[in-house]
């Protein structure tokens, strides 16, 4: 019910990529990605949105997901930001994001547990 109160407040102002990018800092030559798998971020894309995804949180991760491998003809990440997103990516830990949120089932939602395979 939350989620649906954010949908639509930034829809046109910003998109996904641009989302993520508010979210990325720099200091020098040290890129940090860590605020992207914080829930202000999540929160933020979902206000990007024009309808509310059906699965969000596994929207959230996809979305991510094809910026970072360049899919779906997505906007690709700068190289220092891909190498530190692919990092965090394969870290077999939960997203901040969703630690404590449950999906509709009531199970706890466990994105980003398994990490993210190289092929």
């Amino acid at each position: 019910a939350f989620l649906k109160t954010l949908v639509g407040q930034e829809h046109g102002e910003f998109n996904s990529y641009d989302t993520f990018m508010l979210y990325i800092s720099y200091d020098g030559d040290k890129v940090d990605v860590s605020k992207v798998f914080e829930t202000n971020c999540f929160h933020s894309w979902v206000k990007t949105r024009k309808r509310l995804p059906v699965d969000p949180e596994a929207g959230y991760r996809r979305t991510l997901t094809s910026h970072l491998t360049g899919t779906k003809k997505r906007r690709p990440f700068p190289p220092k930001v891909e190498a530190k997103l692919l990092e965090r990516f394969r870290l077999r830990k939960q997203w901040p994001c969703f630690i404590g949120v449950v999906d509709f089932a009531g199970n706890p939602l466990n994105i980003g547990r398994n990490g993210f395979r190289s092929k």
